[in-house]
């Protein structure tokens, strides 16, 4: 089991190293993106174990000002059809076998604090933290879309991670995020009580 756990941690930092390097060859600093849902929860020691660590699904916010090409505003960027930059976005996930949504970063997202995350190489990757993470989450998913945006079945996908979120926080300790966890689910079970 302890050996299993061990090779996820060597594969995600052999992903989170190449994803460093791609962004940094498209001219990224640190400061321009943050990694965030379950494989930030889980490399802060939070069990935060969905379909995402399964997938090895990463998402990352993006600065799009500092990308070398036009924002479309949209959630999701993906780079120019035939560019290098599209070229090496797949390069990525096909050597690494991580699934990468490039997620556009607005409205302060990229100065939620974070936490440093020190890749083998010496350099590292932000990873938003917990409890401002618990927030962004649920603000950015159970209460903004509507189920015509999004379907029954990812409404009950993001209530079954808040969850996981809070049994996470309480088996470390964390009052404040399961707290937080709490509130979130009464508000959230309110409003998808017809979902439910």
């Amino acid at each position: 089991m302890k050996e299993r756990s061990l090779l996820k941690e060597i594969s995600i930092n052999i992903a989170l190293e190449k994803l460093y390097s791609l962004f940094s060859g498209w001219g990224l600093r640190s400061e321009d993106f943050v990694l965030v849902d379950e494989f930030a929860y889980l490399l802060q020691g939070y069990e935060v174990v969905a379909t995402e660590v399964a997938n090895k699904h990463l998402d990352v916010y993006v600065n799009p000002q500092q990308l070398s090409w036009k924002d479309k505003g949209e959630r999701s960027i993906i780079p120019p059809r035939d560019s290098r930059e599209m070229d090496d976005w797949i390069d990525f996930m096909q050597e690494t076998g991580y699934s990468l949504d490039i997620l556009r970063a607005k409205g302060g997202i990229l100065q939620i604090p974070s936490v440093d995350y020190p890749l083998p190489s010496g350099s590292s990757i932000r990873l938003m933290k917990v409890y401002e993470m618990t927030e962004t989450f649920v603000e950015q998913t159970l209460m903004h879309y509507s189920l015509s945006d999004v379907g029954e079945e990812k409404i009950k996908e993001w209530l079954a991670k808040l969850n996981l979120i809070q049994k996470a926080a309480k088996k470390k300790n964390d009052e404040k995020t399961a707290k937080l966890c709490g509130d979130k689910l009464v508000l959230c079970q309110e409003r998808w009580r017809a979902v439910l």
